[in-house]
């Protein structure tokens, strides 16, 4: 074991795994092996990641996704019905976007060609590692 001390109480995320420790001074760890730790210490609580995108949109057309935390940049992804194909889905990944009093927004472009169902919109706040997902549906 050992114990991460701060110089005074600040709240605390592991940003990798998305794991709130609270408002703390001292942080209790258990290392195992290699295991990389990598932690946020805010000055104040991260409020959650909040969402506002349709559910479904229409191939050719553009996913508009509104976002609102109190992180300062966001990182915006979208995964395909299969998993992650960065050769077929790279220009849809990812955005990191820096926010503005804690809102961003971001445009997916749809392809003509897309499978009808099963993306995942997911919406992370990069410094606490806490996100929020939505199912899109694409449909004609």
């Amino acid at each position: 074991k050992a114990f991460l001390r701060l110089e005074k109480p600040q709240w605390v995320y592991e940003v990798r795994s998305g794991r709130a420790y609270g408002l703390t001074d001292t942080v209790e760890l258990e290392l195992k092996g290699l295991d990389c730790l990598l932690f946020a210490c805010l000055p104040a609580e991260a409020k959650p990641v909040t969402v506002e995108a349709p559910k479904a949109v229409k191939r050719g057309g553009t996913l508009h996704v509104k976002a609102q935390s109190s992180a300062q940049v966001l990182r915006f992804e979208m995964m395909p019905p299969d998993g992650y194909s960065e050769e077929r889905f790279e220009p849809m990944v990812f955005r990191l976007l820096d926010t503005k009093d804690g809102a961003a927004e971001c445009d997916f472009a749809i392809a003509w060609d897309e499978p009808y169902d099963g993306y995942t919109l997911i919406v992370t706040d990069v410094a606490t590692g806490r996100s929020v997902s939505q199912k899109i549906k694409v449909t004609d």
